[in-house]
C-alpha cells in the first residue's frame, strides 16, 4: 500500500456517466492483483468541505499506469469526472484482499459481473485466461450503454456472454438467466455487482460443492480497517471489514440473510 499524489494520464467519458481513468501510479501498477482497489480523494476547491475517499476497483495496468472505470453517482464521482489529464489526485492503494484463493484446476471458472461490478470480473477473467484457465465471463446490465468494455470482451479469447434488462444487447433478461446448470465440471464461481444479483447467483449455486467467491461493494471511510464503516455480517456472528478482510470473500463466510 502506498499513498501518492498521482498524475492523471487520461479521464475518458466512455458512455453517459461512465468514465475510464488512467493513472500514473508505478507502485500500484507493479503490485496489484485482481479484486484490489484504489482509494481516491476527490478534488475540492474554495470553501468546499473535505470529502471522503472513493473506492474504485483496479481494471488493468500497463507499464507504470493503472486503469479504473467508475460511474458518476454522486458529488464525489462527479468531481472525479471533471479531472483533466495532467492534474493530480491523492490516491492510496492498492488496498484490500483480492482473488488469492483461486483453485488450481483449469476447468470452467465462471465469472458473473453486473453494473460497475464488471471491472474486477474483467480483470480476473484476463488473469485467469493468461494463467491457462477455462474462463466464462457473464456480464449483466440495464441496457447496452451500461455494458462495460462489451466490444473488447466480445473480441476476447475467452467465452463471454452479455445480458441487458431492456434487450438492447445480448440476452434480454437477467444475467443469472443464462448461467449454465451447476455441475461437477465447474471449478469455481466468482461474482461482483449488486447484492440482489450475487444473492441470485448464490441461489443458482444451491448446494453444489464448488467454491463461490464474491467481491463486495460498500461505502468506505478510511479504506484501511480503522473506521468500521464498511463492515458486513459474517456467519460467525461477527462483522468483517470489506476494506481489509475483503472486498473478496468466500460467499460461505458471509451472512446473506443480514446483508
Amino acid at each position: 500500500m502506498l499513498r501518492d499524489n498521482c498524475e492523471i494520464i487520461a479521464n475518458d467519458n466512455l458512455t453517459a456517466g461512465l468514465f475510464c481513468m488512467r493513472i500514473l501510479f508505478p507502485s500500484a501498477a507493479r503490485s496489484w492483483i485482481p479484486g484490489q482497489f484504489l482509494h481516491i480523494l476527490p478534488p475540492v476547491a474554495g470553501n468546499q468541505p473535505p470529502m471522503l475517499r472513493r473506492p474504485v476497483s483496479i481494471l488493468s495496468s500497463a507499464g507504470d499506469n493503472v486503469e479504473i472505470i467508475y460511474r458518476v453517482v454522486g458529488e464525489g464521482t462527479r468531481l472525479l469526472s471533471n479531472v483533466q489529464a495532467g492534474e493530480s489526485l491523492d490516491i492510496i492503494g492498492p488496498l484490500g484482499n483480492g482473488f488469492t484463493d483461486i483453485p488450481e484446476s483449469p476447468e470452467k471458472h465462471i465469472l458473473v459481473g453486473g453494473g460497475v461490478g464488471a471491472p474486477p470480473m474483467i480483470a480476473l477473467a484476463r488473469y485467469l485466461h493468461e494463467s491457462g484457465k477455462n474462463v466464462e465471463l457473464y456480464q449483466g446490465a440495464k441496457d447496452s450503454s451500461d455494458l462495460i468494455l462489451n466490444d473488447d470482451m466480445e473480441n476476447s479469447e475467452f467465452s463471454y456472454y452479455a445480458t441487458t434488462e431492456d434487450g438492447s444487447r445480448g440476452h434480454h433478461g437477467l444475467v443469472t438467466d443464462i448461467l449454465p446448470a451447476p455441475s461437477e465440471e465447474i471449478t469455481a464461481v466468482y461474482s461482483c455487482g449488486p447484492l440482489s444479483m450475487m444473492k441470485a447467483v448464490l441461489k443458482w449455486r444451491g448446494k453444489s460443492a464448488f467454491p463461490f467467491f464474491v467481491s463486495i461493494e460498500n461505502k468506505m471511510g478510511c479504506g484501511v480497517g480503522v473506521c468500521l464503516g464498511c463492515a458486513v455480517p459474517s456467519t460467525k456472528g461477527t462483522y468483517v471489514k470489506v476494506c481489509k478482510s475483503g472486498p473478496v470473500f468466500n460467499a460461505d463466510d458471509l451472512d446473506w440473510n443480514k446483508l
